[in-house]
């Protein structure tokens, strides 16, 4: 599935780009694997509202592994 993807990768990769959605899915049944954050360090983060296109507020993020 779509999770295991992203555990088997996290190793392997320089960079992370995350869109952080700023809501809460109850019948959910994927999640992004946990990522040990020291680790890596957020380099650039830009904040968007919700809005007639957009139903959530979210976040881009774009962290790199130090």
């Amino acid at each position: 599935g779509g999770s295991k993807v992203f555990e088997d990768a996290l190793s392997y990769i320089r960079y992370m780009y995350l869109t952080r959605v700023h809501t809460t899915v109850s019948d959910a049944d994927a999640f992004f694997p946990s990522v040990d954050y020291t680790q890596w360090k957020k380099i650039w983060s830009e904040a968007h509202l919700a809005d007639e296109k957009h139903k959530y507020a979210f976040d881009f993020e774009k962290w790199e592994r130090v």
